[in-house]
């Protein structure tokens, strides 16, 4: 489990995960409303693109795609999602193989396991600081060395 001591740690934290992600790789963002899920995927976000990305939620719109420098982000919230069938309509398996796809709420469609997927389980920590957050992170096999790489950048950053 990774704390997340409030929103600065979380910027720190995405920002050593998008220096490891690779093109194909699925990170499922979970945990309830209001959690920080939107936080932590615009920092991901930034960190591939530039600062200043303009990042809306795609709450409404389901996917919105960045160009970054390494790869292409597909950031979707499939919150509002009804259907399998709606999934398949954003692109989602063209989204896999070219670039990273950050799914909020992937628990709402068959998102397929792969060896290339990140699973980050987002909560609160009871009767903490209300910025308080704690990561419970399940990752596969293509995750295992880049993972442990995300965790001591993460360490060193947060230990200074």
């Amino acid at each position: 489990m990774i704390e997340l001591s409030d929103e600065t740690a979380t910027h720190d934290f995405a920002a050593c995960l998008a220096s490891q992600v690779a093109a194909g790789d699925v990170i499922g963002l979970s945990g309830a409303l209001g959690v920080g899920k939107t936080v932590l995927a615009r920092a991901f976000i930034r960190a591939l693109t530039r600062p200043d990305e303009i990042v809306p939620s795609p709450t409404f719109t389901l996917m919105q795609h960045y160009d970054g420098a390494r790869l292409a982000v597909y950031h979707y919230d499939l919150y509002r999602v009804q259907s399998d069938t709606e999934v398949q309509e954003l692109g989602f398996d063209d989204a896999m193989a070219n670039g990273v796809s950050l799914v909020e709420w992937p628990e709402r469609a068959p998102i397929p396991q792969t060896k290339k997927r990140l699973d980050i389980l987002m909560e609160e920590v009871p009767a903490a600081d209300l910025e308080k957050r704690h990561l419970k992170i399940t990752a596969g096999e293509d995750w295992t060395e880049r993972l442990q790489t995300v965790l001591e950048a993460f360490r060193a950053m947060t230990n200074d």
